[in-house]
Order: structure tokens, then sequence, then C-alpha cells
């Protein structure tokens, strides 16, 4: 994922009605690792990759997505 801050990543913590700030908490609840690096010369920001457990099972309900 890309995003255009330039600044390190850092979970939030996000109040209950926040509408942004979980993107991080979720990656790290379904990765067995994430990193970062500095995105490409002329792109800017910075991008993150996650690796996904292979256990991980995203169930589709009328609520949304669920990590089960």
């Amino acid at each position: 994922v890309w995003d255009a801050s330039p600044e390190p990543p850092v979970p939030a913590a996000a109040a209950d009605d926040d509408e942004s700030g979980r993107g991080l908490l979720i990656v790290q609840a379904l990765s067995a690792r994430w990193d970062w690096k500095q995105a490409p010369p002329g792109r800017g920001g910075k991008v993150v990759r996650a690796l996904i457990r292979p256990d991980t099972r995203l169930d589709r309900t009328p609520g949304g997505a669920r990590a089960v």
C-alpha cells in the first residue's frame, strides 16, 4: 500500500467514531510480518508491505469483512 506521507508508519489509537486511523492496526492483526520503505524517486511517500498469515480467512458478513 502506498501513501503520500513521507513519515514512518505508526499505529494510531482510533476512537470508536473515528473514520480513519485503523489501517496499520488491521495490517498488524492480519500479517505475519510487515515493513515499509520509501517510495521510488519521483513518487514520494512510502510503501507498506505485509506478509499475510496463511491461516487468515476473511468471511463476508452483512456487517463487513472480519478475520476469523
